[in-house]
């Protein structure tokens, strides 16, 4: 039996929602932070509407890639954003998770809520940590160095 696994995070961010926002659906911006830290986007895609795809595949220092796709279930600008998320292994996609991202007006800038439901044990370690550095990676994009 396994138990699935719910990672929630929450950074805030002296920028406007939208600008937020607007950072995880626009193709000149997503790639130049999206991922954990160590590496870098070596192919990504957006279609940004509701039933749209996204994907994106990283590729560490030694040239191992990872690739992960998903598909955008509700876009509602700027206050949520939900989309499914599925890593692929020897060109199979795996089991689907959902990532739900809120954005919420803080007076001063935004609040991001990540909430990454279906997650399954060790998973739920190591979405953790990729989350943690792809959201530093925003603030600098941003211009907010933390």
């Amino acid at each position: 039996m396994t138990t699935d696994t719910l990672l929630r995070l929450e950074r805030d961010f002296d920028t406007p929602r939208e600008r937020v926002f607007d950072a995880w659906l626009d193709p000149n911006i997503f790639p130049r932070w999206f991922g954990p830290q160590s590496v870098r986007i070596a192919d990504f895609g957006i279609d940004a509407r509701q039933g749209g795809d996204w994907h994106a595949v990283m590729e560490n220092g030694e040239g191992q890639r990872y690739h992960v796709s998903g598909i955008y279930h509700e876009i509602a600008r700027p206050d949520r954003l939900v989309f499914t998320w599925a890593w692929h292994n020897d060109g199979i996609r795996g089991e689907e998770s959902v990532v739900h991202l809120t954005f919420e007006d803080t007076g001063n800038g935004t609040r991001l809520i990540v909430e990454h439901h279906g997650l399954v044990g060790e998973d739920a370690v190591n979405h953790n940590e990729g989350w943690d550095s792809s959201l530093a990676s925003l603030a600098e994009e941003l211009g907010q160095v933390r």
